[in-house]
């Protein structure tokens, strides 16, 4: 038995690493940057500040790196942080000047127009085309201020660029020292110092000649004894491939217990927290919900097993299927309208787990107690008689195949009562199906129900999972799948040491 659940606990994070691999590839498939849509909300960044917290924040996320992999030790980069560092001094994109000047001239416009949108896409600039035909359509001024702005954008991503660069410009950064322009070798070692975190800005700002050769004479002496740390081998390369990336920093920090902090609330909330937070909803629901399904369609089940062809089975199964063919959220929707909306009463509440503040604040803690099941009165009904209908169902299948047994007849024969057949001797056999469909209770009473929670405004799990989406919250959908999938294996191990339990057959000695 220890073997068998050390085995099935050893196989909880192979099991998990394929999970979170999928689902992380997955969520950041997804458009839009969950750093953009924080800055947007209006609750996270402040937009003052929004390039020096882009930068910032795209570092404390790891939105800098690759995704899976990262290629960068076996790529060259001199020719593109030469490109960047000539954007960066003449503050002007060479190609973009050809396309402004046809586009002026209006010769060959369609061509113009099809390099506008290639330099969008290489400068991450959406919709660049549109905003150039817009500015050829109006002519004059509208065009030259196209012109200046699309050149700022260009020149702000060139230095967010050359600084995410990081330390693969250094070596030609270095290079860059012995230049004769003044402005070069002033860039070179501003970005030496960005990309070696060593930056000073008191020491970069109105820089003369003579502090300028002081600096390019001490990064020249720096390199000296530093260059070794800047020349990869194979397995150096090796690792930056794999490990220098978004994933790879995702598991040392889930290693560590770390579900990372949220991009959604300026606060930087972690994750943990606010899964938590949202957790202690949906538990009291789900708890409650699956407490009344099991409680109540156990005993359905066996009635409608032992009565069965009976027109009260019958007519108790047709009940059941109705039920059961009726959508939770359609329900939820009906009970809404008959109980809150004076068609034709309007006696419960439909909004949150609670009354408004301003009543909730004068009530006491009986009163309060009161409110609160009061408010659960509605959202546990429509989230138990799905389950109710459809357990019953297993329930009185396993027990009709039980019933029908060779050593329930020897029961009988024996002169054992009835209920002491059923309740002891069947029922314990009967529970297999319902043990296997309890593999999911864990899951699912974390999971919360998103239509529900929206229907009843209620923030559990549901609602939480459902905004992470909409704001493109990577860290807290990870988290919730994380702590998901481990869930699930917990609740396949339960299941099977629960099968020992119900039947002495099986063993896993």
């Amino acid at each position: 038995m220890w073997t068998y659940i050390l085995k099935r606990l050893l196989l909880i994070p192979i099991t998990l690493f394929g999970v979170t691999l999928i689902n992380f590839v997955v969520i950041h498939m997804a458009p839009g940057s969950p750093i953009d849509k924080g800055m947007g909300s209006g609750q996270g960044f402040s937009p003052g500040d929004i390039q020096q917290d882009t930068d910032e924040l795209r570092k404390q996320f790891h939105l800098d790196k690759p995704v899976l992999f990262n290629p960068n030790g076996f790529l060259d980069h001199r020719e593109k942080t030469l490109r960047l560092v000539r954007i960066i001094l003449s503050h002007d994109e060479p190609r973009l000047s050809e396309v402004i000047v046809s586009l002026r001239k209006g010769e060959s416009q369609v061509e113009a127009l099809s390099q506008v949108e290639a330099l969008g896409e290489e400068w991450e600039i959406a919709n660049l085309d549109d905003t150039a035909r817009g500015a050829l359509e109006e002519g004059g001024v509208a065009l030259e201020t196209f012109a200046r702005s699309t050149t700022k954008l260009i020149y702000a991503t060139a230095i967010r660029r050359l600084r995410d660069l990081g330390s693969w410009s250094v070596p030609t950064l270095v290079q860059r020292l012995d230049s004769d322009d003044r402005n070069e070798r002033i860039v070179a070692t501003s970005f030496l110092a960005l990309a070696t975190k060593r930056y000073d800005q008191k020491a970069h700002e109105g820089v003369n000649e003579e502090r300028l050769t002081e600096l390019v004479a001490g990064w020249k002496s720096w390199w000296q004894s530093h260059q070794y740390e800047y020349q990869y081998g194979w397995f150096r390369k090796l690792g930056v491939f794999f490990g220098e990336t978004q994933y790879a920093l995702y598991l040392w920090d889930l290693m560590h217990l770390d579900l990372g902090l949220s991009t959604e609330t300026g606060q930087r909330e972690p994750v943990f927290d606010r899964i938590l937070r949202h957790l202690q909803v949906s538990l009291v629901l789900m708890v409650i919900s699956t407490i009344l399904v099991y409680t109540i369609a156990i005993p359905i089940g066996i009635f409608s097993a032992v009565q069965h062809r009976t027109l009260t089975e019958q007519a108790l199964s047709l009940f059941l299927f109705v039920l059961y063919s009726l959508p939770s959220f359609v329900g939820a929707i009906i009970l809404r309208h008959l109980f809150a909306t004076g068609h034709p009463w309007d006696f419960m509440p439909v909004d949150g787990l609670t009354s408004p503040d301003a009543e909730w604040m004068w009530m006491n803690a009986l009163e309060r107690v009161g409110d609160y099941l009061w408010h659960l009165v509605l959202p546990i009904v429509c989230l138990t008689y799905g389950g109710l209908a459809s357990l019953s169902r297993y329930a009185r299948t396993g027990m009709l195949e039980v019933i029908r047994q060779d050593y329930m007849r020897t029961a009988r024969a024996k002169g054992l009562s009835e209920r002491v057949v059923i309740l002891k001797h069947g029922l314990r056999n009967a529970l297999i199906p319902l043990i296997t469909l309890f593999a999911n209770l864990l899951p699912i009473m974390v999971g919360g129900s998103v239509i529900l929670e929206h229907i009843f405004s209620i923030q559990g799990m549901g609602y939480l999972s459902l905004q992470s989406i909409f704001k493109n919250d990577y860290t807290t959908l990870m988290g919730v799948m994380v702590i998901t999938a481990i869930l699930v294996q917990l609740g396949i191990l339960l299941s099977d040491l629960l099968y020992a339990v119900a039947d002495p057959r099986i063993t896993y000695d």
